[in-house]
C-alpha cells in the first residue's frame, strides 16, 4: 500500500512503476546529467561561494563584488541591475543562471541583481574543499557529493522508519526522484540542500538514539550554513532538551569563530550591514513559497523589477498580515511538539517541526522542498484508511514536486521567452499572487495540516489508551 497509497491498479503497480520509471529516465534523465556539469562560463547558484572561496584562496575578501569576480573567472562583464536602468536585448538575465548561449563571451554582459555572495560567511567554508578547481569541475563535484548526500539522508529515513524495501522499490524511487523538481532544481543550481538535508537527517537520528549533543552540533552547523535553521533550536527548547539547545548554540558559535579567524570579522559587517538587508528585496519573487513572502507580495513586493503588482501598498498591512499567518502556524506547531510523549509523535514533531520552518521562513525557494524529505514519508508511512486523506496527501506531494512554471503557463501563455529564459516581461497582479503563484505555499500549508492533523490524532489515540488503562 506504501506504493501505491489510493490502491488504484493493484495488479498493475509494478510494471507501471517500471514504466514511469523508464519514462523518467528518458526524459528526464539527459537534463539531470547534463546539468551535473555545466558548459564553460555558465554561472549557477553555486558560483557565488565557490567564487567567494576562490577569492580567499586569492587573497580577496570573500565577498569581492560580483562585478569584479565574474569578469574575473566567467570573462564576461558585469553590471549591477540597479545601475541599468533600461534592460538591453544583449544582457543575460541572472535568472537563467547566467546563461550566455549564442552570445560571445568576449562581448557578452551580464545584468546582477545582487553585487555580492547573498550566503553567509560559513556557508563559504563548505566549498573550499572544491575551490582549487576550475569552475565547471568544482561544480561536477560538489554535485557528485550532493547526490551522494541525499542518498544517504533517503536511506537512513527508510531505515529507522522501517520501511519495507524490496529489489523492486528501485523503480517507484528512481520515478519519484526522476521527476522531482526540487531535485532538478538542486543539480542545475548546485544548491546546499543535498548537505542540509544531511545535517537535519542526522539531527532527528541523534535525537531518536538518545544522543543530545550531536543533535544540537548539527543543528548549529546548519545554522551557521544558512540562517532558517536556526528554528529548530525552538523545537528542542520546547521539548525541554537543553543540552541539544546548548550544544546547538555552542556548535553555532564555534562555527562562526572559525569562520572569522580564517575570513576575518569584515566579512560578517559586510554581510549584516550590505547584504542581509538587500535580500529582502527576494521576498517577493514569484518563487518564493513562504507566508511572508505571500504577504509581502500583495502588500508591499520591492518593485516593478520584482514584476509583482499589489493589491494595496502597504508595509504595514504586510507585517500584520505576516504576522498573523506565522503566529496562527507557531500557534498549531507549539502544542504538537510539547505535548509529544512517545517515539512516533516525537517523530512526527520533528517533521512538523521542518514544515513550519519552511513557512515562516522569509524566503523559500522551491528547491527547498528537497528539505521535506522526512515530513513526506511520515506522513506517507501514516496515512490512515481514508481514501479523502489519501488523495489529499497525493496531490500535495505532487503539486510540491512539480516545477511552478506549469502553474504560470496557465495564466501567462504568451509572457515566456524562451531566449532569456523566463517571465521577464510580464507582471503578475494581485489575482495571479493569490492562484497561480501562490499554489506552492498551498501545498506546504497542506502538508503542514496532514501532520498536525495526524499528531492530534495520535495524540487524542495515546490518551485514550492511556484512560483505558488506568480504568482497568
Amino acid at each position: 500500500m506504501l506504493w501505491d497509497p489510493l490502491e488504484l491498479w493493484p495488479r498493475w503497480r509494478t510494471p507501471l512503476w517500471v514504466l514511469l520509471a523508464i519514462l523518467g529516465l528518458v526524459t528526464q534523465g539527459p537534463h539531470l546529467v547534463s546539468n551535473l556539469r555545466p558548459a564553460e562560463g555558465d554561472g549557477v547558484d553555486l558560483f557565488q561561494d565557490w567564487a567567494s572561496a576562490r577569492n580567499f584562496l586569492e587573497g580577496l575578501p570573500i565577498y569581492t563584488p560580483h562585478s569584479v569576480t565574474i569578469p574575473r573567472y566567467l570573462g564576461y562583464t558585469a553590471i549591477p541591475i540597479d545601475r541599468q536602468a533600461v534592460s538591453s536585448p544583449d544582457m543575460v538575465s541572472p535568472d537563467s543562471g547566467l546563461h550566455s548561449e549564442n552570445i560571445q563571451q568576449t562581448s557578452a554582459v551580464v545584468k546582477i541583481e545582487i553585487d555580492y555572495n547573498a550566503h553567509p560567511p560559513s556557508s563559504v567554508l563548505l566549498v573550499l574543499p572544491v575551490a582549487p578547481l576550475e569552475y565547471a569541475n568544482a561544480v561536477l563535484v560538489w554535485n557528485l557529493v550532493s547526490l551522494a548526500a541525499l542518498a544517504w539522508s533517503g536511506w537512513l529515513i527508510l531505515r529507522e522508519l522501517n520501511v519495507p524495501l524490496t529489489s523492486w522499490s528501485v523503480f517507484p524511487l528512481l520515478a519519484i526522484a526522476l521527476q522531482c523538481n526540487p531535485l532538478q532544481q538542486q543539480v542545475a543550481y548546485g544548491q546546499l540542500n543535498g548537505v542540509l538535508l544531511l545535517l537535519f537527517t542526522g539531527v532527528w537520528w541523534s535525537d531518536r538514539t538518545k544522543r543530545p549533543v550531536w543533535a544540537g552540533v548539527g543543528v548549529g552547523v546548519a545554522a551557521a550554513i544558512k540562517l532558517f535553521p536556526a528554528f529548530l533550536l525552538l523545537h528542542f527548547a520546547l521539548r525541554r532538551q537543553w543540552r541539544t539547545v546548548v550544544s546547538g548554540v555552542l556548535s553555532l558559535l564555534a562555527v562562526t569563530a572559525a569562520t572569522a579567524l580564517l575570513f576575518g570579522v569584515d566579512c560578517f559587517q559586510t554581510f549584516l550591514h550590505k547584504i542581509l538587508p538587500y535580500t529582502a528585496v527576494f521576498r517577493s519573487r514569484w518563487t518564493n513559497s513562504s507566508l511572508i513572502g505571500w504577504s509581502t507580495k500583495l502588500f508591499n513586493p520591492a518593485s516593478l523589477q520584482e514584476q509583482v503588482e499589489p493589491w494595496i501598498r502597504s508595509p504595514w498591512l504586510e507585517m500584520a498580515v505576516s504576522a498573523l499567518l506565522c503566529g496562527a502556524v507557531l500557534v498549531l506547531w507549539m502544542p504538537a511538539v510539547w505535548r509529544a510523549s512517545h517515539r512516533e509523535s516525537q517523530d512526527r514533531a520533528f517533521g512538523l517541526s521542518l514544515t513550519a520552518m519552511l513557512l515562516v521562513s522569509p524566503i523559500t525557494w522551491d528547491h527547498y522542498f528537497l528539505l521535506l524529505l522526512l515530513p513526506i514519508v511520515l506522513t506517507w508511512k501514516g496515512l490512515s484508511e481514508s481514501m479523502t486523506e489519501r488523495w489529499w496527501f497525493v496531490w500535495t506531494v505532487v503539486v510540491l514536486c512539480v516545477s511552478p512554471s506549469l502553474f504560470w503557463m496557465a495564466l501567462f501563455r504568451d509572457g515566456y521567452h524562451s531566449v532569456r529564459g523566463g517571465y521577464h516581461n510580464v507582471v503578475a497582479g494581485p489575482f495571479h499572487s493569490l492562484t497561480v503563484l501562490s499554489v506552492h505555499i498551498y501545498a506546504l500549508l497542506s502538508l503542514f495540516w496532514l501532520q498536525a492533523r495526524r499528531t492530534t490524532l495520535s495524540r487524542s489515540t495515546t490518551l485514550g489508551s492511556e484512560s483505558i488503562k488506568g480504568a482497568s
